[in-house]
């Protein structure tokens, strides 16, 4: 409701009368005509605006308010002549050097093959404010109208990716709201309308990629709404706005190194959801979010100190010296307690112990372990509410932000049967994604968690190898059971790693998914890894992803490489399947490299290690081939001297000999040729399994007809 009285057109603002303006309370009355309510304070605003003698700040006022209007009903081009328009009348030609400043900017027409470079802040300056600008400004009024002017426009040139512009107006809406509102209360229109400013500002800086100043802008946001809330009682709809962005906040001072800072934006986000009564769906959201930053938080130093081991077990040593060491170690410590922001006002209490949040503590398994069961706790809480079933990404990205964590706490441990449980932990959270998600929606997660799958069974591979060397090295005795779980370790990695190379491939759906459901099918994973040996859909290859690509070609080389003999299949036929690896990897990845314009430089190693590969192995393949058909061959040898020596006797004694001897005598001999003829024939063993049957046969083929001979012998 407004009320117009023509003598008081040009009265000033205040509490004594003057202008009531409409207000706009967001009220849909009918769902089919949402902007109704704006449609009729804009009609209003109208009349205001253009009545007989109203005052010149009294229509640039409603100017500005009418282009609020405006973007709120979907009307830009309108908004931003209205809002020009308030500008201009305490601004004049202000907005044409601020365009000048800004340059060309990404919504502004290029030539073909000419794209602009992603904005920044570099090079921006704020323009000289005109003459007569500074009176026009002596009312407080007239410094709120345009505050909040400058604001709806920055708000419209964002929309517009107009990015620079809309950083310059709210410069100069800093500048000139930030001297009234320092001696003004938060709570007035003038400190909330500076409030909102600083968070326009927050945003403006995050488009330009300055996170830094960005956070800055954030933390004075959040203190100002914190400030406010002693005299405005926040509702929890606001509390848990504040809060949302309270953890944003802490992830920026993550990702800066203030881990201390961090903890403490999360307390204070915590805090402020419980003080103001948020409840429901909204407050276990909000708390598996805060979970997910608290397990990313303690996640920080162990990675740091996983890190730092790593480097250590590669002899590459911390730094350049124990000077650059020390000073590392007294920054994590700094990080671990010093603030850069405080919400004193929250009496939030004493923040986690120092040694969790200090990189340079942990130093053995106890330390790691500690952190590790911190991060892990609150990762499991969040997955609690972040479930697969409608949750999907977030439910991923949780369980793998566990795996890491299991990585990390796995380098400190020395035992190697936990080593190998942890790892398998990994293996048991991520290999169900690779059948429950589908691979066209989430080809993404599925590249991501088949690669890590396939690193973690290469590790328990390595693992599970080292502890047979060292019982073979002690004198003991491998079974044959030790050696099918390696080599089912193994032909799991090499499914998961050709799962991953098959997804950039023609087909949406890659048959390789079946093997992580049914276990390790070690002849069809062969045979699966054979058929990765195709040229990619390099449309489908990033130029980013072609090192993890070739890569996982590599991995899948190796495993098959380091197969061992057993039951389930032979040395050789692993070792084909590796050769042709190499080969491929000889043939297809240069090509690749220089389609993609990836430097060679960056897989010459990897490459000379294929050629090497692809010039050995022949001769191991078929060295080895021959030994196992000497070795296969040596029971036949026997078998076939026992049954000429059955021969002669029959011979001898034929006359005595009875005809179903003589049958069973035939009957062998044809089962000893057949399976010499299945062994022998084109030039390689027969499968393990089946020569296994074809001795049994000629063995059960052989003992009656020597049973019989003993007989008639004696």
């Amino acid at each position: 409701v407004h009320s117009v009285d023509p003598g008081s057109a040009g009265a000033p603002f205040g509490e004594d009368g003057g202008w009531e303006w409409p207000e706009d309370n967001d009220m849909v009355e009918d769902e089919s005509k949402p902007y109704e309510n704006k449609y009729r304070v804009r009609r209003l605003l109208q009349e205001i605006r253009d009545g007989d003698g109203v005052d010149l700040d009294v229509r640039a006022e409603a100017d500005q308010r009418l282009g609020h209007l405006s973007f709120a009903v979907e009307e830009p081009h309108v908004a931003e002549e209205q809002l020009s328009s308030a500008i201009e009348h305490f601004l004049p030609g202000w907005l044409e050097r601020v365009y000048e400043v800004a340059g060309p900017e990404l919504d502004t027409p290029q030539e073909p093959g000419e794209p602009l470079p992603p904005p920044t802040a570099k090079g921006i300056s704020l323009p000289d404010m005109p003459d007569g600008a500074e009176a026009r400004l002596g009312k407080p009024r007239n410094v709120l109208v345009l505050t909040r002017a400058l604001g709806s426009m920055s708000v419209l040139c964002s929309s517009r990716t107009q990015l620079r512009r809309a950083l310059i107006v709210l410069m100069l809406a800093e500048r000139i709201g930030g001297r009234e509102a320092e001696s003004d209360i938060v709570t007035s229109e003038l400190g909330v309308a500076h409030t909102h400013t600083l968070f326009f500002l927050a945003q403006a800086y995050g488009n330009l990629g300055e996170v830094a100043s960005s956070a800055r802008y954030c933390q004075m946001t959040l203190k100002r709404q914190l400030a406010s809330a002693a005299d405005v009682e926040p509702t929890p709809t606001t509390a848990l706005e504040w809060a949302t962005n309270c953890l944003g906040l802490a992830a920026y001072y993550l990702g800066s190194g203030s881990l201390a800072t961090c903890a403490r934006c999360l307390q204070a986000a915590g805090a402020i959801v419980e003080a103001h009564g948020v409840t429901g769906e909204e407050r276990q959201r909000f708390e598996a979010d805060a979970n997910v930053r608290w397990g990313h938080l303690f996640a920080a130093p162990l990675r740091e100190a996983f890190l730092r081991r790593e480097r250590l077990n590669a002899g590459h040593g911390g730094g350049d010296g124990d000077g650059d060491d020390e000073d590392r170690a007294g920054a994590s410590r700094r990080a671990a307690t010093e603030l850069a922001v405080d919400f004193e006002t929250l009496r939030l209490g004493e923040l986690p112990a120092p040694e969790l949040l200090d990189p340079a503590a942990v130093q053995g398994f106890p330390e790691a372990r500690a952190v590790f069961i911190k991060g892990n706790s609150a990762l499991e809480r969040a997955a609690e509410y972040y479930v697969l079933d409608g949750f999907v990404t977030d439910h991923v990205s949780i369980r793998r932000d566990q795996s890491q964590l299991y990585r990390y706490l796995g380098l400190f441990e020395q035992d190697l049967k936990r080593k190998l449980a942890m790892q398998q932990r990994r293996v048991d959270m991520l290999r169900p994604f690779l059948w429950q998600l589908s691979h066209s929606a989430y080809e993404g997660f599925q590249k991501q968690v088949s690669f890590e799958v396939g690193e973690v069974m290469l590790e328990m591979f390595d693992i599970k190898l080292q502890r047979m060397e060292a019982k073979m090295a002690g004198g003991e005795r491998v079974k044959k059971g030790e050696l099918v779980k390696l080599n089912a370790l193994a032909a799991m990695g090499a499914a998961a790693f050709s799962h991953f190379t098959n997804l950039y491939g023609a087909t949406d759906a890659p048959e390789t998914s079946k093997f992580f459901v049914r276990g390790p099918d070690v002849p069809s994973i062969l045979h699966a890894a054979e058929r990765t040996c195709n040229a990619p859909d390099e449309s489908r290859l990033p130029a980013d992803e072609v090192g993890p690509f070739l890569r996982a070609h590599m991995h899948i080389a190796r495993l098959l490489f380091k197969f061992c003999g057993d039951a389930s299949c032979t040395q050789v036929q692993a070792l084909v399947a590796a050769l042709r690896q190499y080969q491929w990897m000889v043939a297809q990845a240069e090509g690749i490299l220089s389609r993609k314009e990836v430097p060679r430089e960056e897989f010459s190693e990897e490459m000379d290690i294929c050629r090497q590969m692809e010039d050995l192995l022949p001769s191991r393949i078929d060295k080895m081939g021959w030994s196992r058909r000497a070795e296969a061959a040596a029971p036949r040898v026997a078998l076939l001297q026992e049954m000429q020596e059955s021969q002669r006797l029959v011979e001898a004694q034929r006359r005595g000999a009875s005809l179903q001897a003589a049958g069973v005598l035939a009957c062998a001999q044809a089962r000893a040729a057949a399976a010499e003829e299945a062994c022998l024939a084109d030039g390689g063993p027969v499968h393990p399994f089946e020569e296994a049957v074809a001795l049994g046969l000629v063995t059960r083929g052989i003992q009656p007809l020597l049973r019989v001979l003993d007989k008639q012998r004696s």
